[in-house]
């Protein structure tokens, strides 16, 4: 059995895609946005701490209207953190990762992390790493059909899921993509040599 969760993070709207594997010619797929808006006053570090938490709170308790032994994760793949972003908020976007790394590894203390360079889950998706948002949300769709996929989060959310998946020896690809693989392959490694420090 394989149950993947799929994080593309966001401080205005982050991706969730929850994976059941398990029979890959039927892929159980359940999708998410989290919408969250700034606070009023743009100086109180209080409120935009409590924004961060929140968001990550409501990621570690997806999907919590599944029941049963599934309502977990086996594996979970987080889209990291683009390090060459020039925006405002880097680190808020940064505090929002590692806060949202916190809380599900108390929601999910068993469950496997993966991180995927956001290169990797465009090429994934698409076969090319400089993909863009509209390549990647059109291909996600036709890749994976019984996926609910209404923007763009969520459908880097469903790739990084089915990379999960994939990496886990349980490919959803219901259209062939010939890079798939390689793709995954070179996550794996990136993952396991992490691991092994």
């Amino acid at each position: 059995m394989t149950v993947v969760l799929g994080v593309d993070s966001s401080l205005t709207s982050t991706g969730l895609a929850w994976l059941n594997a398990t029979n890959p010619a039927e892929p159980e797929w359940i999708t998410r946005r989290v919408l969250s808006k700034p606070p009023e006053d743009g100086h109180d570090l209080f409120a935009r701490a409590r924004r961060i938490r929140r968001i990550a709170k409501t990621v570690a308790e997806f999907p919590g209207d599944v029941e049963g032994p599934l309502c977990g994760a086996d594996v979970i793949v987080l889209e990291g953190v683009a390090f060459a972003s020039k925006t405002a908020y880097a680190r808020e976007i940064a505090a929002l990762w590692w806060r949202t790394v916190d809380e599900l590894a108390v929601a999910l203390p068993a469950a496997r992390l993966v991180v995927v360079p956001p290169a990797s889950r465009a090429k994934y998706a698409t076969g090319s790493g400089r993909a863009d948002k509209h390549e990647v949300l059109a291909a996600v769709r036709e890749t994976y059909p019984a996926a609910d996929v209404p923007q763009h989060d969520v459908a880097d959310a469903v790739a990084l899921a089915a990379i999960g998946a994939r990496i886990d020896g349980f490919p959803v690809e219901q259209v062939a993509r010939p890079w798939v693989m390689d793709v995954a392959e070179q996550v794996a490694r990136r993952a396991m040599e992490k691991e092994q420090g």
